[in-house]
């Protein structure tokens, strides 16, 4: 019926109990109303669990869409969710204030240097995302890999680079290359508010500034500067 076509569970499972009211063997709606059901069930709990997300609740959030899964286990926006609200993420850098924004929102964050006086931390994830800008992050993202870990590049580095093939080879490590990734759930995320993105902005400057801007944008320590018309 159009109110299932629509998602409007609630409409489509009344209109189902109407129709058994007056004819409980009619048809296949009896199976039709189950589905109703289960089909509301998901929705409300994908709800329930965007919503421990907005309010950063992340386990309770993990717990549902763990939950949710076991409904869908072939969604892969659930399997994103999932994903987003309960990978722990360790981001390292070499820039506190940097670190700091990421700390803010719940990231363990860790300074380079003491990246590399830890044996803990070396060979201790699953996945590494080398996104420093630097030849030397290779390594550095490498030295965090477990054995048959996987390695996503997102840097574009100035020139060759020079790779230890034999660290990737003797440790099976999968390298992945990721470039702009999918914009979807990017502009979803950001229309959640799910991304702190105000952080990241250093400076704006109008359009006619343009060369002070580009100016700006090269000097150490500033992030993402903005033109506005």
């Amino acid at each position: 019926n159009e109110y299932r076509t629509a998602g409007q569970w609630d409409a489509a499972i009344e209109l189902y109990q109407r129709i058994l009211r007056i004819d409980n063997g009619y048809r296949n709606v009896a199976q039709e109303l189950e589905e109703a059901r289960q089909c509301k069930k998901i929705v409300t709990m994908y709800q329930e669990g965007q919503a421990f997300m907005e309010q950063e609740k992340w386990a309770r959030a993990v717990e549902v869409f763990e939950r949710l899964l076991t409904l869908e286990p072939e969604s892969d926006d659930v399997k994103a969710r999932l994903a987003e609200a309960g990978a722990p993420v360790t981001l390292v850098g070499k820039h506190r204030n940097k670190l700091e924004i990421a700390r803010r929102r719940g990231i363990q964050t860790v300074l380079l240097e003491d990246f590399l006086a830890s044996e803990n931390m070396k060979r201790a994830f699953t996945v590494a995302v080398e996104a420093s800008g630097s030849a030397a992050g290779f390594e550095v993202a490498l030295d965090a890999l477990v054995p048959r870990g996987k390695l996503v590049l997102k840097s574009t580095f100035h020139g060759t680079t020079a790779i230890n093939a034999a660290r990737i080879v003797v440790d099976e490590i999968s390298v992945v290359g990721s470039r702009c990734g999918r914009f979807a759930p990017a502009l979803e995320l950001l229309a959640r508010r799910a991304v702190d993105v105000r952080s990241l902005i250093s400076e704006e400057y109008a359009l006619a500034e343009g060369l002070r801007a580009m100016q700006r944008a090269a000097a150490p320590g500033v992030l993402k500067v903005l033109l506005r018309p």
